[in-house]
C-alpha cells in the first residue's frame, strides 16, 4: 500500500469525505465493470457499486485493510455480487412457492362457492331493518368514520355505532345459521 493510499485512508476513518470522493473516483469503474461482467444488467451493477461505497463509507472507521485498497474493494465487491445472487435466488424460491400454493388454493377453491357466499351476504344485508341497512351500506361503500357517518346523517355517534352493531350480529348470526351452505 502506498503512502498516499495510506493517507487518503487515514482522512477517509476520520470521516473526510473528499478522502472518500477521491477512493470513490479512483475506483468506481473498477468496481462497477466487476458488477456489470457477473450480472450482465446495468441497473444491477449501479445498485451493487453504489451499495459497495455505501458499505465502506459506513465501516470507514473500522477498516482493517492489509493490501492494497484496490483488492480490498474488489474482494468487497465481489462478496456484494455474491449476496445479490443470493438475494435474488431466494426472492425466486419465495415467489416460486407463493405462485405454487396460489395456484393450489385456487384450484381447491371453487369460484362458484365464492359467489354463492357473496350472494348470501348481500341477501343477509338486504334483510337489516331500514335504518340498518342504510347506515351498514353507507359505512361499508364509503369507508368512512362512525363520527363522519353521524355528521353527514345528521345522527348521533351512538346511534350510528348501534345500529352497525345490530347490521353485524345479524350478518354474523345468519353466515353461522348458514354455515354448510357457505
Amino acid at each position: 500500500m502506498s503512502l498516499n493510499e495510506k493517507h487518503i485512508l487515514t482522512r477517509l476513518a476520520k470521516g473526510d469525505t473528499d478522502a472518500f470522493a477521491r477512493l470513490f473516483c479512483i475506483h468506481w469503474k473498477t468496481v462497477y465493470r466487476l458488477c456489470y461482467k457477473y450480472t450482465g444488467s446495468h441497473f444491477d451493477a449501479e445498485d451493487i457499486s453504489q451499495e459497495v461505497f455505501q458499505r465502506i463509507w459506513e465501516k470507514r472507521k473500522f477498516l482493517m485493510i492489509q493490501t492494497t485498497f484496490e483488492r480490498y474493494i474488489i474482494r468487497a465487491t465481489k462478496n456484494s455480487i455474491l449476496n445479490h445472487f443470493r438475494a435474488t435466488e431466494t426472492k425466486k424460491k419465495y415467489e416460486k412457492d407463493a405462485n405454487w400454493y396460489t395456484s393450489q388454493y385456487t384450484t381447491v377453491l371453487d369460484v362458484r362457492h365464492l359467489k354463492h357466499a357473496e350472494n348470501k351476504y348481500h341477501e343477509l344485508v338486504a334483510l337489516l331493518p331500514a335504518r340498518s341497512h342504510e347506515i351498514y351500506r353507507r359505512k361499508t361503500e364509503s369507508h368512512i368514520t362512525n363520527d363522519a357517518l353521524a355528521k353527514e346523517m345528521g345522527l348521533s355517534i351512538k346511534t350510528i355505532e348501534y345500529h352497525l352493531h345490530r347490521a353485524n350480529k345479524f350478518i354474523r348470526e345468519g353466515i353461522k345459521k348458514n354455515q354448510e351452505n357457505f
